[in-house]
């Protein structure tokens, strides 16, 4: 039997068609004989999304990141403070919130730096106590706001280094904000300001992206794209291959804050299903890695599907609807046999 990855009609993943996002990267593994997926994604495949298309324009001699309380400055920080903290690595995974079947935009890397609040501590600034908000500019214009709890109870994490080295320009250099629980857009790079306050915030980049979302027919929700979902890809068909009479499946599943425990495989549509591997499952805010052997019993069309079960019990069941952003599913591949 000759087995071949194929794109179904609507919802199932196939080739990558990200290049119409901005920003947004090609998944392509051309390691088709992978045992299993690597744990840490290189810098360099990382995927990379930015707002604008690409990085603001930063001097790292004169950049500083500014902190205010409402209107009144606290103080400031730059790479000469942050070079002279220990640094601390933290395993951490981030997907962006469009991640889709059709724009696999998930990986995990190990990072350098510290809680924000130890940064905060070490350049003498007391951040005020019941503030509602905390809104970060970045050197690209971009900007989002946080509930200010999230300082303490995600807790933030201010990264200067990625897998060992600085952190590099595509990533956030000089620094970014890593916030447990909360999709890629609530993690943001090349900070250069930090306000405190109890005003509601509108990103002033919001308008241009929803008219960007309904011209590609995506339906966007802004409420759920806070906090992590279960979400669970099937890595590009190239990672699919024969070994021996069967076919070896690899995907990755996350759900943020809330560790995978559980993915399962059904090879007919989803009438039957079946444990998929663990392959890397570390725990809260690191993604699941997973491993499945499947042996075709009959030539013809066959529709994969993926659903994943939570540490807190949420599921993640197949969902068909991949404009749905962010997307909640397990996704689904079609394959033919020959």
């Amino acid at each position: 039997m000759a087995l071949g990855a194929l794109a179904a009609a609507a919802g199932c993943g196939g080739a990558d068609t990200s290049a119409d996002l901005v920003g947004g990267r090609r998944d392509d593994d051309d390691q088709p004989d992978l045992e299993a997926l690597p744990p840490i994604s290189s810098n360099d495949d990382f995927y990379v999304l930015w707002f604008l298309g690409s990085p603001g324009d930063v001097d790292a001699s004169t950049w500083s990141c500014t902190v205010h309380d409402e209107e009144d400055a606290l103080g400031s920080f730059d790479l000469a403070l942050l070079s002279s903290l220990p640094a601390e690595d933290r395993e951490h995974t981030l997907q962006c919130v469009e991640s889709r079947p059709d724009f696999l935009a998930m990986d995990n890397a190990i990072w350098q730096g510290t809680s924000l609040r130890n940064v905060l501590r070490a350049a003498g600034i007391d951040p005020p106590e019941e503030r509602a908000w905390i809104v970060f500019t970045c050197a690209d214009t971009y900007g989002v706001a946080l509930p200010a709890g999230d300082l303490d109870g995600a807790p933030l994490f201010l990264a200067w280094g990625m897998n060992g080295e600085a952190l590099p320009l595509d990533h956030g250099f000089p620094a970014r904000v890593l916030t447990p629980g909360r999709y890629g857009w609530l993690n943001p790079k090349q900070i250069t300001a930090i306000r405190f306050t109890d005003s509601a915030y509108e990103p002033p980049w919001m308008a241009s992206l929803m008219t960007q979302y309904a011209a590609q027919g995506i339906r966007f929700d802004p409420v759920g794209s806070m906090e992590y979902q279960p979400q669970v890809l099937v890595v590009q068909p190239s990672a699919m291959d024969v070994v021996g009479d069967r076919v070896r499946v690899l995907g990755k599943a996350y759900a943020g804050d809330d560790p995978i425990i559980s993915v399962e495989v059904s090879t007919d549509g989803g009438r039957t299903w079946a444990e998929a591997e663990l392959t890397y499952a570390p725990g809260r805010d690191v993604w699941a890695l997973w491993r499945f052997h499947w042996t075709p019993e009959r030539l013809g069309t066959h529709v994969l599907v993926t659903r994943a079960t939570t540490a807190s019990g949420r599921s993640c069941t197949p969902d068909l609807d991949p404009m749905r952003s962010p997307w909640p599913g397990g996704m689904a591949i079609e394959v033919e046999v020959s």
